[in-house]
């Protein structure tokens, strides 16, 4: 029983994370066609955060959001700092590459070398197939960035290449510090993410690497300048929670796999259609390595460690069942959980629960209703 609602919340998670695909590409060529339009990005960005900090605030204490415990409160804060790193570095970088495909091909590096180092981290005898996985993916990645020092002429954009090299790595630690934030519910999850991804929004455009728009724009068209914050904070509601969402019910590996695939899918489709940037054959057989890589390093997952079962049924006035303690969880190698949730099958799920391991996972889906219940009442 247990283990088929296992299996129904990771398809729950998978078509969060194919949801989360589909928005985060719209965000990067929104980003972009309102960077080239002149209008000021990241103040419209800055706007649509407030609000969705706001709104996810509401949510929570409207929903009786708990307070994540002691030993979850750091992983909710690097959670919430990589996805925001992610997120801004992503975006950035298709500002200055325009080649959304592109960016999404180069952020899948991160899933097969986080995995090649799982193998490494759980001492497993590497297999010539993993050699061989990780050579495809640093092979697709040359191919698709074209270096000018292997192919000659004019490549991309060199510091575009390591944002989406860079975003992909913050994308990769986000889903395992959510997985170590399983329990805390998804509203205060979010909220938690927005508000922390304020300060990057606010200073992002004091680098050399923005060149904002001067103020003035938003009050000579107020009616153009709201609905694009609306866009925004919509889309960016949607983007947290289904994110939120499915990087808790999915495995690190299964979350990047899902992302990566359909967002590389979707960002050259975006690509071809509206930046008229057709990919060469050289960066489609990049793209098509990579995507192979990703899709090959989640199909060798080892198998989890059988775990021994107990011979006789617990009593009735048993309250704990096998499960790790709270102080056993904690004084676990976070290389060794880095690695099993990136190079082995069903990692950390056990059979049975405690008591009080179910009533977190109740509120996880209480919290995320109540996001799904929001966003609705937005959208109309």
């Amino acid at each position: 029983m247990l283990g088929m609602f296992s299996e129904k919340k990771e398809h729950v998670g998978i078509a969060a994370m194919i949801c989360n695909a589909v928005i985060t590409t719209f965000q990067m060529v929104f980003g972009r066609v309102v960077n080239d339009l002149e209008w000021p990005f990241w103040r419209i960005m800055l706007g649509s955060n407030a609000l969705m900090v706001l709104a996810f605030g509401v949510i929570s204490i409207a929903t009786g959001a708990h307070a994540p415990e002691a030993s979850q409160r750091k992983w909710v804060v690097l959670r919430a700092v990589s996805s925001s790193l992610s997120f801004v570095s992503c975006i950035v970088a298709v500002q200055l590459s325009a080649a959304p495909g592109d960016v999404t091909a180069l952020a899948s590096v991160n899933v097969v070398f986080a995995a090649f180092m799982g193998h490494l981290f759980l001492a497993e005898k590497l297999r010539v197939v993993h050699v061989f996985i990780v050579s495809c993916s640093v092979v697709g990645a040359v191919l698709v960035s074209q270096p000018a020092f292997v192919f000659g002429g004019e490549s991309g954009s060199w510091l575009g290449c390591n944002l989406a090299l860079f975003s992909g790595l913050a994308r990769a630690a986000s889903f395992v510090c959510a997985r170590k934030s399983v329990g805390v519910p998804v509203p205060l999850l979010s909220c938690v993410t927005a508000t922390l991804g304020l300060p990057f929004i606010v200073l992002l455009p004091i680098t050399p690497l923005i060149a904002e728009p001067p103020f003035g724009r938003e009050l000579a068209e107020p009616l153009a300048a709201v609905g694009l914050v609306l866009a925004t904070f919509l889309s960016g509601l949607a983007a947290i929670s289904t994110g939120t969402l499915g990087s808790l019910l999915c495995p690190a590996a299964v979350s990047a796999t899902v992302v990566t695939g359909a967002g590389m899918i979707l960002g050259y489709l975006a690509q071809c259609l509206l930046f008229n940037t057709a990919p060469g054959w050289l960066t489609l057989a990049g793209a098509a390595l990579m995507l192979f890589a990703v899709a090959a390093s989640a199909a060798v997952r080892s198998p989890q460690q059988p775990t021994v079962e107990a011979s006789t049924m617990p009593s009735a006035t048993e309250d704990v069942t096998r499960i790790p303690s709270v102080e056993e969880d904690e004084t676990e190698s976070l290389a060794s959980f880095v690695a099993s949730e990136f190079s082995t099958e069903s990692p950390h799920n056990e059979p049975l629960r405690r008591r009080g391991q179910l009533s977190k996972l109740a509120s996880v889906q209480i919290g995320a209703a109540s996001v799904v219940a929001a966003v609705a009442v937005a959208a109309v």
